[in-house]
């Protein structure tokens, strides 16, 4: 087990250092190539698990394979953002078809996965490295589109510059606290994740359940983030932004005092937060980016993202050792009670505020 974690942590580790590097690269060389990259090297990490016989091949499989998800992430949201149009407010919608076949992969894999280990692991093995072929290859039909490339006259730390002051210093004031909050209200159904299984197995669920559990919840951030844009036409961004904090919130305080059934309902409630968050966040973010800097951007946040992880997660752990887990949530719930209040809710007076002067400047 402990080299296991080691192998896990080398895994974010590189991720972390890999994010943002990868991510300006799929700005200069085009998001296409990235993801041919990435894809690549994936079908290598994939492979090279048929041979693995030890601890350090299994290193070199978990670089190979944080290295090729960091060309990826970034990219493939980018390349999906240049190639609709912005002001139509078609990104809720065409990002929900996305995420909704990211999730329905993942809980096929979830179940299929399990029949296939219950035969042999490497049955497991041996698929990976079947389908991880698939990408690749469509990864070469993919047609690029960008409003604009990155000036050749600039250098390297003048492109980051620009990235940073889009981000953080731009003239709304909007894309920081919207950057800010995409990353909380993301941990707060990330860590989540890594408490499921522990929280079902101290609700007497059997393990032949963790998989299609997993699969339902897949399903349903998939099926509510398709619901988003027709939510969002109907009452705008405010109640939805409401509604992703509460959610993990309630949820948090069910897997404190409620047993049995309360299981469910809280790994539910997790993935319909999830289901918003990731489309309403992503959506508001990456339609008001530049082209020219857009897989920075979104590494930028994938970056930050790990990087709490990697702080908050073993703190959490360390919680739950000590403190039991009904404990745990209970304090994770009244610290995102303190995160709605002091820096959601400012965030979505600052919204509407934003939005009223954005239609006034197109209708202008």
């Amino acid at each position: 087990m402990h080299e296991i974690f080691l192998l896990q942590a080398l895994f974010g580790v590189t991720i972390v250092a890999a994010e943002i590097p990868t991510g300006y690269l799929g700005d200069l060389i085009g998001r296409k190539r990235s993801l041919i990259v990435g894809s690549a090297l994936n079908l290598l990490g994939f492979n090279s698990l048929l041979f693995a016989q030890g601890f350090w091949q299994l290193a070199i499989f978990e670089v190979t394979l944080g290295v090729g998800m960091s060309f990826i992430s970034g990219s493939d949201i980018s390349l999906l953002y240049d190639s609709i149009d912005s002001k139509k407010r078609e990104g809720l919608k065409v990002i929900g078809r996305f995420q909704l076949a990211a999730v329905g992969g993942e809980s096929v894999a979830a179940i299929l996965g399990g029949l296939l280990a219950v035969q042999s692991f490497r049955f497991v093995i041996i698929a990976n490295a079947v389908s991880a072929w698939v990408p690749l290859l469509l990864s070469f039909s993919l047609i690029e589109k960008r409003e604009a490339a990155p000036s050749a006259g600039h250098s390297h730390l003048q492109n980051l510059k620009s990235v940073w002051r889009e981000l953080f210093q731009n003239e709304s004031q909007i894309l920081m606290p919207l950057f800010c909050n995409f990353v909380i209200w993301s941990l707060a159904t990330f860590i989540a994740v890594w408490m499921h299984q522990k929280y079902w197995q101290e609700n007497g669920i059997g393990l032949a359940y963790f998989g299609w559990l997993w699969a339902l919840s897949g399903l349903l951030v998939g099926f509510v983030g398709q619901w988003v844009h027709h939510l969002e036409l109907r009452w705008g961004y405010r109640p939805l932004f409401f509604a992703l904090g509460a959610l993990p919130i309630l949820a948090y305080l069910l897997m404190g005092v409620v047993v049995g059934t309360g299981a469910f309902v809280a790994c539910f409630l997790f993935a319909a937060s999830r289901g918003i968050a990731q489309f309403l966040f992503k959506d508001a973010l990456n339609s008001r980016l530049t082209s020219t800097f857009r897989a920075t951007a979104n590494s930028i946040q994938s970056f930050f993202f790990r990087l709490s992880f990697a702080v908050v997660g073993p703190m959490v752990g360390w919680s739950m050792d000590h403190w039991g887990l009904a404990n745990t949530s209970l304090i994770l719930g009244a610290i995102y009670m303190l995160i709605f209040v002091v820096i959601l809710v400012p965030f979505v007076r600052r919204w509407q505020k934003f939005e009223r002067h954005e239609a006034a400047t197109i209708k202008g």
